[in-house]
């Protein structure tokens, strides 16, 4: 157990440092730790999934030690990154919070784009998480079955209070079948999409 919680304050000091580089905007340092990937329509340029993630750890720990965020048990934030662009989910009670993080992570270096599609409402329930992950399994499930048509590794889902949002890189055909699957599932309310088409 011990071991396990110096591992994790290891890792957390890792990620703290990286978003430290992240910050600093125009130095050699940001530069040399943080190479964006900013992926334009019908690129062929590869995705650093390992960049996204550190980013969005970052975004993640800059939101969470905010007091006004981290004090208020109706705000529930979801945080996604894809190519160097951010997706924003969830629900905050009053618009002035959703102004203060996208304020409070638009100097942070790596971000091409901003999607903020936080709703004005009390965080969802644990029975209505519980139906987001039930939603997301059905259409990770239905995909599967459209092997090799739907590539999983050029895409990322979020379910969240029953929209669903996809990013990714993708071929027309393969937007349009994912679109049509996630439609078809029992539950789902809308689905966004940020995708980038490429040619096939």
């Amino acid at each position: 157990m011990k071991i396990f919680k110096i591992a994790s304050f290891l890792s957390m000091i890792i990620i703290f440092q990286s978003c430290i580089a992240f910050i600093i905007n125009g130095g050699m340092l940001g530069v040399l730790l943080y190479s964006t990937k900013i992926l334009a329509e019908d690129s062929h340029q590869s995705i650093n999934k390992e960049d996204d993630n550190i980013l969005r750890d970052c975004i993640s720990i800059t939101l969470s030690r905010n007091k006004q965020i981290k004090s208020n048990s109706n705000v529930h934030i979801n945080v996604e990154v894809y190519g160097g662009e951010v997706l924003l989910t969830g629900q905050s009670p009053t618009i002035k919070i959703i102004q203060l993080v996208e304020n409070l992570i638009k100097g942070i270096n790596g971000i091409s784009k901003i999607y903020n599609y936080i709703h004005i409402k009390n965080s969802i329930t644990l029975i209505d998480k519980t139906k987001d992950l039930w939603i997301s399994t059905k259409i990770r499930t239905r995909f599967l079955l459209h092997k090799p048509k739907i590539r999983m590794s050029h895409l990322k889902m979020i379910t969240e209070d029953r929209e669903i949002f996809f990013l990714g890189e993708v071929t027309k055909r393969e937007a349009d079948l994912i679109v049509n699957i996630a439609k078809q599932i029992h539950g789902v309310k809308k689905v966004y999409t940020i995708f980038h088409i490429k040619k096939s």
